[in-house]
């Protein structure tokens, strides 16, 4: 995690949370699962480097760059170009950027998600990105505004989104239910933990450092294996979900991780069952009032 990076110098030299540099054009750095964010400096309009940027390249190449969270919030004194992503020279090439949340949500500066001097061609993969800032990028020295747009002029960035990522705090980077970035990445080869270690999805990671599981919401009566009734099928040990309506009957095997049960809406445990498994963190939310009568939780 890197946080409180600032320049207020009245030099007005920058700030980088990280910052890649490198004399050959292949060396194969990899910068995943970071988190990055409170990034600035006085801000210098003049010379785009000596600004406050989440992630910086400026030489080399053969850089990847996966699974990282930037979120660039705190504002700068004067009002100029910052980016989440930095691409600082026009030599830089071979980079692979994929599954990362660009956040640029500062309010006094020219906010760009992605600044790169570097051309579209310097970039083998940019994929499953999730950006948020005044304008999606710039590059071939002309500014894009919307996600549409960018695609088009970088012909990449087919599956990636625009949008509020959001964070549960601005110092927070885990992600809320109802996040874009949620289940929205692509498996990166090698990557199978996110910043804490959390396994990632292998199908459908979370874009960003934090892996973080979809909700599983119940509506209507019926068995717990009635996969129907489930928002994404019948949950299993490492799964969220919420009863949010109806009447959800327990199974003999059913396990969750997290179990939330609404208002108006029902769990049996049935006397023949005896038990339900509550896994993991082994927590259990009731938003009304819960009656025991024989078995378990």
């Amino acid at each position: 995690m890197i946080s409180d990076v600032k320049n207020t110098s009245a030099s007005r030299y920058g700030a980088q949370g990280t910052h890649l540099a490198s004399s050959t054009s292949n060396n194969g750095v990899t910068g995943a699962n970071n988190v990055v964010y409170d990034v600035s400096s006085l801000g210098e309009p003049f010379n785009r480097a000596d600004n406050g940027h989440g992630i910086t390249i400026s030489n080399g190449g053969g850089y990847n760059s996966h699974f990282n969270s930037v979120n660039l919030n705190t504002k700068q004194t004067n009002n100029v170009n910052t980016a989440a992503l930095f691409i600082s020279s026009a030599t830089v090439t071979g980079l692979n950027i994929t599954n990362n949340v660009f956040a640029n949500s500062q309010t006094n500066s020219s906010r760009r998600a992605v600044y790169s001097l570097a051309n579209d061609t310097s970039f083998t993969g940019l994929n499953y990105n999730l950006y948020r800032a005044d304008a999606i990028g710039f590059i071939r020295d002309t500014i894009h505004i919307g996600i549409a747009e960018w695609q088009t002029a970088t012909g990449k960035d087919g599956n990636s989104l625009s949008g509020n990522p959001l964070f549960a705090t601005a110092t927070n980077m885990h992600l809320l239910e109802g996040s874009p970035a949620i289940s929205a990445g692509n498996p990166v080869v090698g990557i199978t933990v996110d910043y804490l270690g959390t396994s990632r999805s292998v199908t459908n990671p979370s874009i960003g450092a934090y892996e973080s599981v979809q909700l599983n919401i119940w509506n209507g009566i019926g068995l717990w294996t009635n996969a129907a009734n489930w928002t994404v099928g019948v949950p299993g040990s490492t799964a969220n979900a919420t009863v949010n309506s109806g009447a959800l009957e327990i199974t003999a095997g059913a396990t969750i991780n997290n179990l939330t049960i609404n208002n108006g809406a029902t769990v049996d445990v049935p006397n023949a069952l005896n038990h339900f498994y509550l896994s993991s963190l082994e927590r259990i939310s009731i938003n009304r009032l819960l009656l025991f009568c024989t078995g378990l939780f």
